[in-house]
């Protein structure tokens, strides 16, 4: 337990970092200023038009944020070891290190094509 803490602490601290430097004021030189700021959400969520002003939706950035979460989903649940990998860690986490130590050569595998014949170029 202890060490899932600390993975935790460590993941979480530069996330909040990161999350707070988002809303801060930038510098003229790249540097922040140390006081609140929604502009750089408001730049991602609008985008103004560079021939008359208006701001609008910036929708290429709600496409790529939606295309980035599809892509994270489908590697996490369509992954046949990771399943298994989770399967196993819940009835005997003893098993769980074979199981890793047998996933490259199952990608190998998969990873080969089905023509023998085919080469890459």
């Amino acid at each position: 337990m202890p060490a899932l803490t600390i993975v935790t602490i460590l993941s979480l601290v530069p996330l909040l970092i990161v999350l707070l430097f988002t809303f801060l004021q930038k510098d003229t030189y790249g540097g922040v200023v140390w006081q609140f700021s929604g502009v750089a959400w408001t730049e991602v969520l609008f985008q103004r038009d560079i021939f008359d002003g208006t701001i609008g939706f910036a929708d290429a950035h709600l496409s790529i944020f939606l295309r980035s979460l599809k892509i994270s989903v489908l590697t996490t649940v369509d992954d046949p070891a990771a399943w298994r990998a989770h399967r196993l860690f819940h009835r005997d986490p003893a098993q769980i290190l074979p199981q890793y130590l047998a996933v490259p050569h199952h990608r190998a595998v998969l990873d080969q094509p089905s023509d023998p014949d085919h080469r890459d170029p």
